[in-house]
């Protein structure tokens, strides 16, 4: 069983762990402006494989496709604060990218049910964490910094060290 981590955004970042809990794979992404329109400009972090794609939900077939055998996913819920334009185009965007992952476990007999969750980050920081003081959010991201270095020995940027941790809390949710 493969579990997935993804904190979705314009530059956000995806992490693979097996069962034994290790980092499989890791891709990061930004959006890049380009004289033929915007592209998702994804990087492997681990073989260094960088690829453009010209939708999320291209980019989320491709990263789907990288997966052998079956997965769970868990994908940070996209918080709307002041400005709800912008929670509803990165909404729709997460749901682009997750989309393949669901289709794809679909057609392997996965029921859908058992594929993929969305969590708001105060529920799976307490899901790793456990629960604590209260912190701001740049304090959580320089948390979750420390740690997933301290679990993969890699240097990671928030995104991808929130995404390692989301991954590890799908894989000790079973």
């Amino acid at each position: 069983m493969l579990f997935v981590g993804i904190d979705w955004a314009s530059v956000g970042a995806a992490a693979v762990v097996g069962d034994s809990g290790a980092l499989m794979k890791l891709w990061s992404w930004k959006l890049m402006r380009r004289k033929g329109g915007p592209v998702m400009r994804l990087i492997e972090k681990v073989s260094g494989e960088v690829t453009e794609h010209l939708t999320a939900a291209c980019m989320g077939k491709y990263c789907a496709e990288q997966l052998e055998g079956p997965y769970r996913v868990v994908c940070e819920s996209q918080y709307v604060q002041r400005n709800a334009r912008a929670g509803l185009v990165l909404a729709r965007g997460a749901g682009m990218f997750v989309g393949p992952f669901l289709s794809r476990a679909i057609e392997s007999g996965t029921p859908p049910g058992d594929v993929v969750r969305f969590m708001t980050p105060g529920e799976w920081r307490v899901k790793h964490f456990g629960k604590g003081k209260r912190l701001s959010r740049d304090q959580h991201k320089i948390r979750a910094i420390t740690e997933a270095h301290r679990l993969t020995g890699l240097r990671l940027t928030d995104d991808e060290a929130e995404a390692v941790l989301m991954a590890l809390v799908c894989h000790n949710a079973g």
